[in-house]
């Protein structure tokens, strides 16, 4: 890579003549295809394969080529991909499907409506994904032939295992339901899926439906992670069934790092997300006073405040994430308990000021401003 940043013009014209010979031909450059797998380790136990995630680490010339597809294809992706699909569009993020869930179980709870949640687990999605059907279904919806031409010789001209799975399809479904005056019956990100609806018969048609589809792609429900959630008071007789398996209701999910419980309440997120970062924090003791705390802005509050655009506020709950801020600054400086010092004292000593509420409000602010003018 340092070549192609300071090779100048000489390198640049070599990898232009290399892309157009391969653009007109078709065929990937062998280098271009290898690829070393790196596995990184997940929760649970790390004797069991399964508790990987693979990463593949291809060449820099190929990465280039690549992105030269994609952006060639990014305006088709956008307009195929529908709305409730927020998982690698630019301007979208998890904040906001997080937000959007708490919102709608708000709703229920405002209007005295029953709510059935079901948060989708696939087995391996991306590595599992058939790829012959992938290359149909793009020249069905209308991709330049000759872009999926070009993809499905990259795939295909790699070994079992050097396939560096990137792409996954999951096909939506037509039922809905309305909050609101909006109509939805799914929150999507990448293969992370909530499937929503007003009854225990709408929420078991759904995922009959999406089972049926997923097997027809090779994909199939991890029936072990995936969860039910509702908002009706009958956990006890829900009975949701993928095949012969039937689903666990549970009274609480994490849902793309955030906890999500039926209530709606945030209490429980914030009280897991100060917990890590004093987690965190605590795992910084062979440094420095001055580098823990020139850390605890960059490394703990990223931890602590993560995706609290959601957050509903109370004055117990302010109370807690200064609270959190207070004992981060004393544990960095190594202030015990005993000690007789105000909070102001302390943060004299850190030469720091009370911001991190602040910041969490501020944060909250500009969501409302940028969803306000989407």
């Amino acid at each position: 890579v340092e070549l192609l940043k300071l090779g100048g013009d000489t390198v640049v014209n070599v990898l232009l003549k290399i892309c157009t010979d391969f653009w007109k031909s078709g065929k990937w450059p062998k280098e271009w295809t290898q690829s070393t797998i790196i596995p990184i380790p997940k929760k649970g136990d790390l004797k069991e394969c399964s508790n990987y995630r693979t990463i593949s680490l291809v060449s820099h010339t190929s990465k280039i080529l690549t992105w030269i597809i994609l952006s060639r294809i990014q305006g088709k992706v956008k307009q195929e991909l529908a709305e409730e699909q927020a998982g690698f569009r630019p301007g979208r993020g998890t904040r906001d499907h997080i937000c959007s869930l708490r919102i709608m179980i708000e709703s229920v709870h405002t209007w005295n409506r029953p709510l059935y949640l079901c948060f989708i687990n696939f087995t391996k999605a991306f590595d599992l994904v058939w790829h012959d059907q992938l290359w149909t279904i793009m020249l069905e919806m209308g991709f330049p032939s000759h872009l999926v031409y070009l993809l499905s010789k990259l795939y295909e001209d790699r070994t079992p295992d050097q396939r560096n799975h990137r792409f996954s399809l999951v096909q939506g479904n037509e039922a809905s339901f309305q909050i609101g005056g909006q109509k939805i019956n799914n929150l999507r990100y990448a293969n992370d899926i909530i499937l929503i609806a007003s009854s225990r018969t709408e929420l078991q048609d759904l995922v009959e439906r999406l089972h049926q589809v997923g097997k027809q792609f090779s994909l199939e429900i991890n029936t072990a992670k995936t969860k039910v959630l509702t908002m009706c008071g009958d956990n006890e007789s829900l009975s949701i069934t993928v095949g012969e398996q039937q689903l666990e209701t549970v009274s609480h999910f994490k849902y793309l790092g955030s906890i999500v419980r039926e209530d709606g309440k945030c209490e429980q997120d914030i009280k897991i997300r100060l917990g890590m970062a004093r987690t965190t924090l605590g795992k910084m003791k062979t440094l420095c006073t001055q580098t823990k705390i020139r850390l605890v802005k960059a490394l703990i509050w990223p931890v602590a405040t993560y995706r609290c655009e959601s957050w509903t506020l109370t004055k117990t709950l302010m109370k807690k994430i200064e609270s959190c801020k207070m004992v981060s600054y004393r544990q960095a400086m190594k202030i015990p308990c005993t000690a007789k010092l105000t909070n102001e004292e302390v943060l004299q000593r850190a030469h720091k000021t009370r911001n991190l509420l602040t910041s969490v409000t501020s944060r909250k602010l500009r969501y409302f401003g940028h969803m306000m003018r989407r």
